[in-house]
């Protein structure tokens, strides 16, 4: 019998060792399942402190046997209701470890009179069969209402297994009253006999291993290529359990959501809140967490498909505008040419008005000064036309370009014949050249202000950014104007799109900057400040011969 005892006994050891290491040597269940592993830590102190009391010939060897006994022992009820506190609220993790540590305050005490008080204030030190004290028993009332607590909590996480069979359940239920009816059959009916507590913890560890752990848990189980390949993916990955509140996470879905707590938020509610966030393009699905056939939790990705879009909708401006480029160029053509003839013959029947009659004459140089202005104002549209059908066209070839010069020089062109006009040009950090046509810089950064003053009026303030950014260097027009409207904002560039009263406005002034950026490699965005107004970013590369880490020189001014 005695033989059978040590041999239940040497299982446990091994069936909690097992338990213990599986979770401590996996990272992703280590985070997760700190309570296993307590648990199993505390059961396979109980079971080695029964071993070697069996086995003790001295009193020494005695008291060192109860030691590593009874450090299981008041342990073992506070790890049992931190366990199922956490199968309960798997997503509650900080505040069961801080249950965990308060319910673990009378066991330590209880322990420590096994170093200060060899007279069997808790239990006698040398004493065989054992003889508990007053202490003991205290204890053991405690220890009995926490199992008690834990093994309810327990019951009530069984349905979290998703689809979890009536023989799961059952065998659950084994394991979580197994242990409880083993020590009261000890403590009532055998005191002076063997505890098979620990054994029926060794049985208890396998349901939580195979069941618990692996099913019920199963959403906190990922190996470890497969747990770092998703830390460090560049999308946002959310997980959540039966309940559909979120219990991991990656470092893109907490970048993404920056400022939000996570932990336990209704997976719902962040993927719907993620999906509004302003000027963001984000492609988000969600889908089912299964495990040998069970349900046990749901995942999300949420892909940032704000660059692709934005890329989308700059080769869709590139081919409106190359095609606008070609129409205007063949309609400029087709134009010019009967206009010609309606300038030359205007000009000649100016001087034929005066040959007639006063009253006449009046009024036929008055329908003639129509024609003409008429005339002039297609002549200026035709102009516009092939202006953008020359985009392309530089007089000066792309280069190495010190950008704040040209900046400074747009500036000067705009603010020529207003010198109380106050344009501040602030300058972030060290710019390296960029890759451009300086005539197309200075034309995008002039049209810029000349629109934020045409909308805004004339004391509109106005004033430019310049920063580094990667390979990239941005110019920041902003103005504090009555900025843009939002469903203006998507169309700003769009050949022909204009805001302000029809005639002289064609729309094409910002979409002929939008092609002059492209054409240089960069590109121009458009946004409503926080604090009011409006402003523009253009992007242009950063030359390849440059060195990002020094400013280049310019002359002296």
């Amino acid at each position: 019998m005695a033989f059978a005892y040590d041999s239940a006994l040497l299982a446990t050891i091994g069936l909690t060792s097992w338990v213990a290491l599986d979770i401590a040597l996996d990272p992703a269940r280590r985070r997760r399942l700190r309570c296993v592993a307590v648990l199993a830590l505390a059961a396979l102190a109980w079971s080695v402190g029964e071993l070697f009391v069996g086995m003790a010939q001295a009193p020494d060897e005695v008291l060192r046997a109860r030691r590593i006994l009874f450090a299981g022992v008041c342990t073992l009820p506070a790890a049992w209701v931190w366990s199922a506190h956490a199968a309960a609220w798997p997503h509650r993790t900080r505040r069961a470890a801080r249950l965990f540590l308060a319910l673990l305050v009378p066991g330590l005490l209880s322990y420590a009179c096994l170093y200060v008080a060899p007279g069997g204030l808790f239990v006698d030190w040398y004493a065989r069969p054992p003889r508990h004290g007053p202490v003991f028993l205290v204890y053991a009332a405690y220890a009995w209402l926490l199992i008690g607590a834990g093994a309810l909590l327990l019951l009530r996480a069984i349905p979290r297994g998703g689809g979890t069979s009536q023989r799961d359940e059952l065998v659950i239920v084994a394991g979580v009253l197994a242990p409880v009816l083993a020590n009261a059959v000890h403590l009532l009916a055998f005191p002076a006999g063997w505890d098979l507590t620990p054994v029926a913890l060794g049985f208890s560890a396998v349901v939580f291993r195979l069941i618990v752990v692996d099913v019920t848990w199963g959403v906190y189980h990922t190996p470890i290529a497969r747990a770092e390949m998703i830390a460090q993916m560049h999308d946002a990955v959310l997980i959540a359990d039966l309940e559909g509140r979120v219990v991991d996470w990656n470092g893109a879905a907490a970048e993404l959501l920056e400022g939000q707590e996570l932990e336990g938020r209704p997976l719902g509610e962040l993927v719907a809140g993620a999906g509004e966030l302003r000027g963001r393009e984000l492609e988000v699905r969600a889908f089912r967490l299964q495990r040998r056939g069970r349900w046990f939790g749901t995942g999300a990705i949420a892909i940032d498909r704000t660059e692709q879009r934005r890329a989308e909708i700059r080769r869709e401006m590139a081919t409106r505008i190359e095609a606008l480029g070609y129409l205007a160029a063949g309609a400029a053509h087709e134009i010019n040419n009967p206009l010609t003839y309606v300038f030359a013959n205007l000009e000649l029947l100016a001087p034929l008005v005066s040959t007639l009659e006063a009253a006449r004459a009046r009024e036929a140089a008055l329908l003639v000064a129509d024609a003409q202005e008429g005339a002039t104002r297609i002549h200026s549209i035709v102009k516009t036309l092939a202006r953008v059908a020359r985009a392309g066209e530089t007089d000066q070839a792309a280069g190495a370009l010190d950008v704040r010069a040209a900046v400074e020089r747009a500036v000067a062109m705009a603010c020529l014949g207003q010198p109380e006009r106050e344009v501040p040009i602030s300058v972030d950090g060290p710019l390296p050249p960029v890759r451009a046509a300086e005539t197309d810089v200075v034309h995008i950064v002039f049209h810029l202000m000349v629109n934020a003053v045409q909308i805004g009026g004339d004391q509109v303030a106005i004033s430019i950014e310049l920063r580094s950014a990667g390979n990239e260097v941005a110019v920041r027009v902003s103005d504090d104007g009555p900025g843009i409207h939002e469903s203006d904002l998507p169309h700003v560039f769009e050949p022909f799109y204009t805001t302000r009263r029809p005639g002289a406005h064609l729309g094409l002034g910002l979409s002929l900057c939008w092609e002059l950026a492209r054409r240089n490699g960069g590109h121009l965005d458009a946004e409503n400040r926080s604090e009011g107004g409006a402003a523009f970013t253009l992007w242009l590369p950063v030359a390849k011969t440059a060195h990002s880490d020094r400013t280049p020189e310019r002359g002296a001014t």
